[in-house]
């Protein structure tokens, strides 16, 4: 296969052959024709008039064929781009993939941390910090001057977990909760059990190709952003933040996902974690 054609030699070519249409599907099955004729017929050994009417022909309508072929290199170019490019998106997203692998990791070992933490709790529905009528928890505290640790640390004022209740003391308004819970479910919506279509009215999610569309409405490519690659803030403060603006439409990925790409991030990012900047921010 040969190397595509230079844009040096795509130029000089479209100079040469001036503005010309690229020939029909026509033209080019008279040339095949033309071409077979000149092969097969027979050559006299005096001067072949035949062959040189039909090189002539051909001659004089090669410019639309030689147009022909470069609006057929331009293309070859684009899609070649098209292809590159949806490499480098593949590649983005094998990336992001992996990097959101490696948080669900993360996040399950915390889980499975706290579950295991928590399993065991004579107070039933307590939460951490564990609530004031937890047995377990007031065991614990009884024995370590407070400490509800999972492994407590006598005589030492660190470090603590976040749910100790040297850190974190249980909550004033539990017995109130307790209260509550025992109040007849008409009262407290505590204990009503709702159904979908009957108390509460079923809410279908916007398909993203609405999303998208919405978005593309308002802001246009370049609205400045605050952009969430893993986490957001409320659900995590500590995870990064980009102050970015959009380098693209929005757009759907997979048939599931409402997505933009910003500037500074490699990989797309959910639309649920990309906030416009009020008043356009400063980066």
């Amino acid at each position: 296969m040969s190397a595509p054609m230079t844009p040096e030699q795509h130029k000089a070519i479209a100079v040469q052959i001036g503005d010309v249409k690229p020939a029909t599907d026509a033209l080019i099955g008279s040339f095949a024709e033309s071409v077979a004729n000149v092969r097969n017929h027979e050559h006299p050994s005096w001067e072949d008039l035949y062959c040189m009417n039909l090189t002539s022909y051909m001659g004089e309508r090669m410019a639309p064929v030689l147009k022909r072929l470069l609006d057929t290199e331009t293309e070859n170019a684009r899609l070649r781009a098209e292809v590159a490019r949806w490499r480098e998106r593949t590649e983005e997203a094998e990336t992001s993939e992996a990097q959101l692998k490696g948080r669900v990791r993360g996040l399950r070992a915390r889980v499975a941390e706290l579950e295991t933490f928590a399993h065991g709790c004579d107070g039933e529905g307590c939460v951490l910090p564990h609530s004031s009528w937890c047995e377990r928890a007031k065991k614990s505290a009884a024995e370590n001057d407070g400490c509800t640790c999972p492994k407590p640390w006598p005589n030492s004022p660190q470090p603590h977990a976040g749910y100790c209740w040297l850190v974190s003391p249980p909550r004033d308004e539990v017995d109130e909760m307790r209260k509550r819970l025992a109040e007849d479910p008409h009262d407290s919506p505590l204990h009503h059990t709702y159904a979908l279509s009957r108390d509460l009215p079923k809410v279908e999610p916007e398909q993203p190709a609405l999303t998208a569309e919405r978005w593309n409405a308002q802001y246009p490519v370049g609205t400045p952003v605050y952009a969430y690659p893993g986490l957001r803030p409320e659900d995590d403060p500590t995870d990064p933040q980009l102050t970015t603006r959009t380098r693209s439409k929005a757009s759907v990925l997979g048939g599931h996902n409402a997505v933009v790409w910003v500037e500074g991030h490699g990989a797309c990012i959910s639309l649920t974690h990309v906030d416009p900047r009020p008043e356009g921010g400063a980066l």
